[in-house]
Protein backbone atom coordinates (compact mmCIF):
# COMPACT_ATOMS: atom_id res chain seq x y z
CA UNK A 1 0.00 0.00 0.00
CA UNK A 2 1.29 3.55 -1.32
CA UNK A 3 2.36 5.74 1.83
CA UNK A 4 2.52 9.51 0.63
CA UNK A 5 5.72 11.11 2.29
CA UNK A 6 4.58 13.83 4.28
CA UNK A 7 7.98 15.63 2.73
CA UNK A 8 6.07 15.83 -0.57
CA UNK A 9 9.76 14.37 -1.99
CA UNK A 10 8.39 10.85 -2.90
CA UNK A 11 10.55 9.51 -0.62
CA UNK A 12 8.77 8.36 3.02
CA UNK A 13 10.75 8.06 6.06
CA UNK A 14 9.02 5.91 8.53
CA UNK A 15 10.72 8.46 12.01
CA UNK A 16 8.33 10.95 9.70
CA UNK A 17 5.50 9.06 8.32
CA UNK A 18 4.79 6.56 11.03
CA UNK A 19 1.35 7.89 11.79
CA UNK A 20 -0.40 7.45 8.59
CA UNK A 21 2.44 4.35 7.53
CA UNK A 22 0.48 2.39 10.75
CA UNK A 23 -3.35 3.46 10.24
CA UNK A 24 -3.14 3.05 6.97
CA UNK A 25 -3.73 -0.40 6.84
CA UNK A 26 -7.00 0.04 9.07
CA UNK A 27 -8.31 3.50 6.92
CA UNK A 28 -11.82 1.59 6.41
CA UNK A 29 -12.23 1.29 9.80
CA UNK A 30 -11.54 4.81 10.33
CA UNK A 31 -13.54 6.96 7.84
CA UNK A 32 -16.47 7.50 10.48
CA UNK A 33 -13.84 8.88 13.07
CA UNK A 34 -12.17 11.00 10.50
CA UNK A 35 -14.47 11.45 8.24
CA UNK A 36 -14.63 15.33 9.52
CA UNK A 37 -11.34 16.00 9.13
CA UNK A 38 -10.69 14.49 5.07
CA UNK A 39 -14.39 16.79 4.33
CA UNK A 40 -13.14 20.12 5.99
CA UNK A 41 -9.69 19.97 4.94
CA UNK A 42 -10.61 19.51 1.08
CA UNK A 43 -13.17 22.50 1.57
CA UNK A 44 -11.06 24.86 3.43
CA UNK A 45 -7.48 23.96 1.99
CA UNK A 46 -6.25 27.11 4.36
CA UNK A 47 -7.45 25.32 7.96
CA UNK A 48 -5.95 22.02 6.61
CA UNK A 49 -2.75 23.67 5.78
CA UNK A 50 -2.61 25.53 9.17
CA UNK A 51 -3.53 22.48 10.91
CA UNK A 52 -0.23 20.63 9.09
CA UNK A 53 2.12 23.58 9.75
CA UNK A 54 0.69 23.44 13.81
CA UNK A 55 2.49 20.24 13.89
CA UNK A 56 5.00 20.52 12.43
CA UNK A 57 6.41 24.06 14.21
CA UNK A 58 5.86 22.71 17.78
CA UNK A 59 2.51 23.89 18.48
CA UNK A 60 3.81 27.67 18.24
CA UNK A 61 0.72 30.06 17.05
CA UNK A 62 4.16 32.61 16.16
CA UNK A 63 5.91 29.59 14.39
CA UNK A 64 3.26 28.82 12.58
CA UNK A 65 2.56 32.26 11.41
CA UNK A 66 5.93 32.95 10.29
CA UNK A 67 5.88 29.75 8.11
CA UNK A 68 2.60 30.48 6.62
CA UNK A 69 2.80 34.29 6.91
CA UNK A 70 -0.16 35.08 8.18
CA UNK A 71 -0.42 36.61 11.87
CA UNK A 72 -0.30 34.39 14.80
CA UNK A 73 -3.66 35.96 15.79
CA UNK A 74 -5.49 34.39 12.14
CA UNK A 75 -3.80 31.00 13.16
CA UNK A 76 -5.25 31.15 16.43
CA UNK A 77 -8.65 31.70 14.38
CA UNK A 78 -8.38 29.19 12.00
CA UNK A 79 -7.25 26.36 14.97
CA UNK A 80 -10.75 27.37 16.43
CA UNK A 81 -12.63 27.53 13.11
CA UNK A 82 -10.99 24.05 12.71
CA UNK A 83 -12.15 22.74 16.36
CA UNK A 84 -16.04 24.07 15.02
CA UNK A 85 -16.39 22.46 12.12
CA UNK A 86 -14.32 19.22 13.13
CA UNK A 87 -14.75 18.62 17.10
CA UNK A 88 -11.21 17.92 17.15
CA UNK A 89 -9.29 20.20 19.05
CA UNK A 90 -5.53 20.10 17.73
CA UNK A 91 -4.05 21.66 20.95
CA UNK A 92 -4.45 18.13 22.76
CA UNK A 93 -2.59 15.40 21.57
CA UNK A 94 -6.10 13.36 20.46
CA UNK A 95 -7.15 16.36 18.37
CA UNK A 96 -3.98 16.79 17.25
CA UNK A 97 -3.25 13.44 16.09
CA UNK A 98 -7.03 12.30 14.53
CA UNK A 99 -6.74 15.79 12.51
CA UNK A 100 -3.43 14.70 11.15
CA UNK A 101 -4.26 11.26 10.66
CA UNK A 102 -7.14 12.33 8.37
CA UNK A 103 -5.67 15.11 6.30
CA UNK A 104 -2.89 12.56 5.69
CA UNK A 105 -4.92 9.87 4.85
CA UNK A 106 -7.81 11.47 3.12
CA UNK A 107 -6.72 9.92 -0.30
CA UNK A 108 -8.02 6.67 0.71
CA UNK A 109 -10.98 7.02 3.58
CA UNK A 110 -14.33 6.32 1.77
CA UNK A 111 -15.91 9.67 3.09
Amino acid sequence: MKVLPASGNGVARFADDWLAATVRPRSGRLSALLGPCVRVGREHPDLAETIRAFARHGFSLTDTGRALHIHPNTVRYRLDRWQQLTGFDVRTWAGLSASVAGLDLSDCLDV
